[in-house]
């Protein structure tokens, strides 16, 4: 009789473990800063050992009018280059203006009409970068399938609402904890800017998870009780052909500073 109790005991001390087990992985797995830190780890991964990109990407640019019609629409052709420090230089290989397919000197033109606009004066600080460690707070929103994946979906917020940091969400793959896809818009947005929203999708490049599309939509507005200055702006821009770790002349990327 005391060898049946025994064996009863030693039977429940096991069952026990297992449930105990149990409840701890599922704890873990819904713990953000868990998520959170071998996500940042994944991408500290990414930027030690792909020094180099090399990329083709297809643009798609439309500005509409209040009423919703086309007044500008532009596609590109470019190759990409971006080096372990993030410089980027754009090799513009074609460029089509309201149905229109321009010459190298129509193409100068317009991108000298482009670069007059000026670039952002506060690089964006993305909440897994190491550029971004620190200054944001998470929360997990719940699952969601991406790509036949599951994935953590996270929202983020900048501590301070400062130029250069987002608010968004972002999906996480449950499996090695990628990045999937993200959508953010800035926290502090100029007063002219009625409404934007900006997407990255990521597909995977050998054993890595880059991004492979872009996607914004503005809204540009100038008066209060009257409309003086109206555009709704779309962007789409489709990267393929990605070459990782190649040698690249650091004297490409001096044009761009």
């Amino acid at each position: 009789m005391k060898k049946n109790y025994k064996i009863i005991y030693v039977i429940f001390i096991i069952i026990c473990s297992y449930f105990i087990s149990q409840q701890s992985a599922i704890s873990k797995e819904t713990d953000i800063d868990y998520i959170i830190q071998n996500a940042r780890q994944n991408q500290l991964k990414l930027y030690k050992e792909v020094n180099t990109t090399i990329f083709y990407a297809q643009g798609l640019y439309k500005e509409k009018n209040k009423e919703g019609k086309v007044e500008k629409e532009i596609l590109t052709e470019r190759r990409i280059y971006v080096n372990k420090d993030n410089k980027r230089h754009e090799e513009y290989l074609s460029m089509i203006v309201n149905g229109k397919k321009l010459n190298r000197e129509e193409m100068e033109k317009e991108l000298k009409d482009w670069r007059k606009r000026g670039k952002p004066q506060t690089e964006t600080r993305m909440p897994l970068t190491p550029e971004g460690d620190g200054a944001y707070n998470f929360r997990l929103l719940g699952s969601q399938k991406v790509k036949g994946i599951d994935t953590w979906v996270i929202a983020f917020e900048p501590k301070q609402k400062k130029d250069g940091y987002v608010t968004g969400k972002g999906y996480i793959s449950k499996d090695n904890f990628s990045v999937l896809r993200m959508e953010f818009a800035p926290a502090k947005l100029p007063k002219v800017i009625e409404n934007i929203n900006l997407a990255l999708n990521y597909d995977k490049v050998e054993n890595y998870w880059i991004p492979a599309k872009f996607e914004m939509e503005m809204k540009i507005k100038v008066g209060l009780l009257i409309d003086l200055y109206y555009k709704h702006i779309t962007v789409e821009d489709t990267y393929s052909q990605f070459v990782l770790n190649s040698k690249i002349d650091d004297s490409i990327f001096k044009s761009e500073s």
